[in-house]
Order: structure tokens, then C-alpha cells, then sequence
């Protein structure tokens, strides 16, 4: 258990800033632990879920490069992307709940003992990032940690989640924040079982929190709510369909590049509505259209103009059948959902990578529940 730990540990950090290193990483692991286990697979749910997200990704790449008649290279590291989560997926079947679950509690202890330290980036750098490329990519890292450690018995767990959450305000994203301020509302109204005056107690305590990033970050706060006030939908459809969008805030930004994205693509041929424009055509130094310099931040722009109806589709059944796995832990979809709307979180390995570990540990635990469901049942007839 222990080595798993320090290997998992040392994949996660490096996924911050060398995530490349994982393609290859994964697929080995998984090798080892099949030879260990001797060639024997351990299958649960997880580990199907994202065997069939290959499959699909390979029948896609396999039917683009058909279509197109033009085999893309850039295109087989999107197919290996999804593999090396396969990999992960299959390395972590063979390994038990508890095991999985003080990965997850020292990942949360490491970053919660790290929270002085965001202080400082902030100050040396205005923003909270520590190893990853993007303070965004930390944001979302640590709001999967925060749900992990809310539906989790830790010993101390609120003092790591009101760590957690500094350390995600200090990251200063506010896709992020959003995320974890509706997270903590979720799990408080439906699914923390605290008297009506706990609950009232916390939901103030939220709300002045949100009070206080408005003190803390006025300018930034400011400068959005400006933007929407001075906007309307036909200015935004003018900048979108013109090309022209710079001179405002982000939130107007995003709307305005994801709506010029979207319609130079619906422009497109049946073929490659149905089909996409190939994996990875978002990418930076593949970007499908000219005017592009820069990915969309949302999976959804991502998934249809990449995979098409099909991609939609089956993102669809992905979220179903995540859904399906839960157990009633159905705020693992809240973080997933969400985010994908701010960011390429399909992309954002520290993050797929948190996801997958602990998707297996819901399903495995889930399985271990059940089973002792049945042995109980079975002894007591």
C-alpha cells in the first residue's frame, strides 16, 4: 500500500507540470499490475466506464481518419490521452477502498499543510499555481479534494475543507470558487444531516464568505459586473460573428469566442457535424479556424466541434452512467458538470487524474458495501 501511495503521489504531482511523462507512466503501472496479478483483470465499473471512453475515442479517430482521408498525428495523442486514463482506471482496480482512500486523505493533508505557502505566490504572483501550468488547473484539483473530503470521515475533515477552500480563493479562479460555493450548498442542504439551525448557521457563514471575496478582489469583481451591464445579446452576437473578442472581461469573453467557435462550426458539412473535426482540432498549434489563439475553456465548445453529435452523445451517457455509479454521492457529478463549462477539464490531467481515483474508490466501496449487505442478509436467514 505504501508504495502504491508514493507512486500515486509522485504521478499526481508531476501531472502539475510534466503531464506528458503520464502517457507513458499509466500504460506501464497497469502493465505491472496485470503481470502481477497475473494477467487477471480486476473489472469494476470505473475501469469499464473508461474502457468504453476509449473505445469510443478509437472508433472516432478511426472513422475521422476515413472521412477526412488523412491520418493526423497530433490526433494519436488525443487517443493516448484517453488510454493512459484507461491505464490509470486498470491500475487502480487492483488495489482496495481504504488503500485508495488514504491516497486521496494525504493528497488533501499535503495540500492543506501547503495553504501558508498561496499566501506568498499571491504575493509574488498575484495568483495561487504551485506546480500546475494554470491557477485554474489548482482550483479545480482542489474543489474534487474538497468534495472528496466532505462525503469522507477524516479525522479533522473541517479544518482540511476551510483549508482547501482558502487555498482555492487564494488561485483566485473564480470558476472554481463558483464551483465549490455551490458544492458546500449542495452537500449542506441535501445531504449533511445537521439540524435546520447547523445548516442555517453555515449557509450565513457561505454567504459572508462570498461577502468577503467581494472585499477581497473588488477591482476584479468590478470589472464583471461592469462588462454584463454594459452588454446586450445583440453586441455580443456582433463581436462573436466579427471576430472581436478582446476589450472586455472574461465572462464576456468566453461567451462571445465559444459563439464564434459554435458557428463557423455548425457551418460545417453533415458529416462533420455528425463526426467532429477531429481529436484534438482545439488544441493549441492545431486550431481548426484562424481567428483561434487560445482553447475554448469549455469541454462542452470542445466535445461537439471535436467529436461531434456523437461526442455530445456519448458525454451524455458518460454522465449517466457516472451517475449510476454513485451510490448517492451526487455531487461527484456537480464537479465535473460545472467545470467543464469554465475549462478543458477532459484535458487537465491533475484533474482526470483525481477524478478516476476517486470514481474507482465510490464504485469499489460501493461493492464492498453490497457485499456485506449480502453476507449479512445470507447469515441472517
Amino acid at each position: 500500500m505504501l508504495k502504491s501511495t508514493i507512486i500515486l503521489l509522485l504521478c499526481f504531482f508531476l501531472a502539475g507540470f510534466a503531464h506528458q511523462l503520464l502517457y507513458l507512466a499509466f500504460p506501464v503501472l497497469a502493465f505491472i499490475a496485470l503481470v502481477e496479478n497475473k494477467l487477471q483483470f480486476e473489472s469494476n465499473n470505473a475501469m469499464k466506464l473508461f474502457f468504453w471512453f476509449f473505445v469510443f475515442v478509437l472508433l472516432l479517430f478511426v472513422i475521422q481518419t476515413i472521412l477526412f482521408d488523412e491520418i493526423r498525428m497530433y490526433a494519436f495523442k488525443g487517443v493516448f490521452r484517453y488510454f493512459s486514463y484507461l491505464s490509470l482506471a486498470i491500475y487502480l482496480s487492483y488495489s482496495e477502498p481504504e488503500s485508495i482512500k488514504k491516497i486521496l486523505e494525504n493528497i488533501i493533508k499535503i495540500f492543506s499543510v501547503l495553504t501558508p505557502y498561496g499566501f506568498v505566490e499571491v504575493i509574488m504572483k498575484e495568483r495561487y499555481v504551485f506546480v500546475f501550468h494554470h491557477s485554474n488547473n489548482l482550483a479545480y484539483a482542489l474543489v474534487l479534494l474538497s468534495f472528496f473530503n466532505l462525503i469522507s470521515d477524516f479525522k479533522y475533515k473541517w479544518w482540511y475543507f476551510a483549508a482547501l477552500t482558502m487555498s482555492i480563493f487564494l488561485t483566485k479562479s473564480s470558476g472554481g470558487t463558483m464551483v465549490l460555493i455551490l458544492l458546500t450548498l449542495f452537500h449542506l442542504v441535501f445531504v449533511e444531516k445537521t439540524s435546520v439551525q447547523t445548516k442555517t448557521i453555515v449557509l450565513s457563514t457561505v454567504v459572508a464568505g462570498m461577502a468577503g471575496l467581494i472585499y477581497l478582489f473588488p477591482e476584479r469583481i468590478q470589472e464583471q459586473v461592469n462588462d454584463f451591464g454594459l452588454v446586450n445579446l445583440d453586441m455580443i452576437y456582433y463581436r462573436a460573428v466579427h471576430h472581436q473578442f478582446g476589450s472586455y472581461g472574461s465572462g464576456v469573453w468566453r461567451i462571445t469566442y465559444w459563439i464564434g467557435i459554435m458557428k463557423e462550426f455548425l457551418n460545417s458539412h453533415c458529416t462533420v457535424l455528425l463526426f467532429g473535426l477531429g481529436l484534438d482540432k482545439m488544441t493549441f498549434g492545431n486550431y481548426a479556424y484562424k481567428f483561434m489563439n487560445i482553447d475554448p475553456h469549455n469541454d462542452y465548445v470542445k466535445v461537439a466541434t471535436e467529436m461531434g453529435s456523437a461526442g455530445i452523445l456519448f458525454l451524455l451517457y458518460f454522465f449517466y452512467r457516472t451517475l449510476k455509479n454513485l451510490n448517492g454521492k451526487y455531487g461527484f457529478v456537480l464537479v465535473l458538470i460545472i467545470p467543464m463549462y469554465f475549462g478543458n477539464i477532459l484535458v487537465n490531467f491533475p484533474y482526470m487524474m483525481l477524478y478516476i481515483i476517486i470514481m474507482t474508490y465510490l464504485v469499489k466501496d460501493k461493492m464492498r458495501l453490497e457485499s456485506v449487505s449480502l453476507l449479512k442478509s445470507q447469515t441472517s436467514k
